[in-house]
């Protein structure tokens, strides 16, 4: 933890210590002194025999507790924490068949200590509804499209590293993405922002308006629209027609 971190012991939701992190050489220190109970003034002035006491990095629980023993001094590490924040957007959730979209998705280090190792999921599975085209990823970080691991590496703490993938859009209805937290060496004590999804709904095949002019045997211009169906052909006896419809 870093020098200057806040760490707090506290029983059935009561806080009854707190300290500050401090390092006086290579290694972190920091002391908690829990109070016991007053019989005078029950569950106001501290701890009774086998309390459980619970722990918290700034205002981060963390996984380790402690129990209460008059008289003692129990030694506690609580390690490294890293709370690792994951969101996921995409730029366009209602697409047309065959547009792209593509997906940012951010990790944060939300902890009180930097984070090392750290690796996210994002697989794409061929029989969903997009196509994986590109991705582009913070300096830094890679990304394997096959595995679906985003090797992000270290995350000092307040730090973010970003993700683009780039995708088309396959067939017409709901489509979704799914991202999550895949390793880390420090212990994450929030699981509610480990994973991240978004999605949307595809509609149809866009259709697409073109001009055309024609000359009469006077010499005459007449102009109009083509209604044109992208990506919808007829074939016959070999050759390829696009199907149109002359607009009043």
């Amino acid at each position: 933890m870093a020098p200057g971190t806040t760490v707090s012991a506290w029983i059935n939701g009561v806080k009854y210590a707190e300290t500050t992190v401090s390092q006086p050489a290579s290694d972190t220190l920091y002391g908690l002194n829990v109070p016991g109970e007053d019989p005078a003034e029950p569950g106001t002035q501290g701890g009774v025999e086998g309390d459980t006491v619970v722990f918290k990095i700034g205002e981060l629980e963390v996984a380790q507790t402690g129990t209460w023993h008059q008289g003692t001094n129990e030694p506690v590490n609580l390690g490294n924490q890293a709370d690792l924040g994951l969101t996921k957007v995409v730029d366009n959730d209602s697409p047309n068949v065959d547009d792209k979209v593509m997906f940012t998705i951010t990790i944060t280090n939300l902890g009180s200590s930097d984070a090392t190792n750290v690796e996210v999921e994002d697989q794409w599975n061929p029989s969903a509804a997009l196509s994986y085209l590109s991705h582009s990823a913070s300096a830094g970080t890679t990304y394997d499209s096959g595995t679906g691991i985003w090797d992000v590496g270290t995350l000092a703490v307040g730090i973010s590293a970003t993700l683009h993938i780039t995708a088309t859009v396959d067939v017409e209805g709901d489509f979704n993405n799914i991202a999550q937290v895949h390793a880390s060496d420090q212990h994450d004590p929030n699981d509610e922002n480990d994973l991240a999804e978004a999605g949307g709904s595809a509609g149809p095949t866009a259709v697409t308006l073109s001009s055309f002019r024609t000359k009469s045997s006077a010499g005459d211009s007449t102009s109009g629209l083509w209604l044109g169906l992208v990506g919808v052909t007829v074939l016959a006896a070999g050759s390829l027609f696009w199907a149109k419809r002359r607009l009043a």
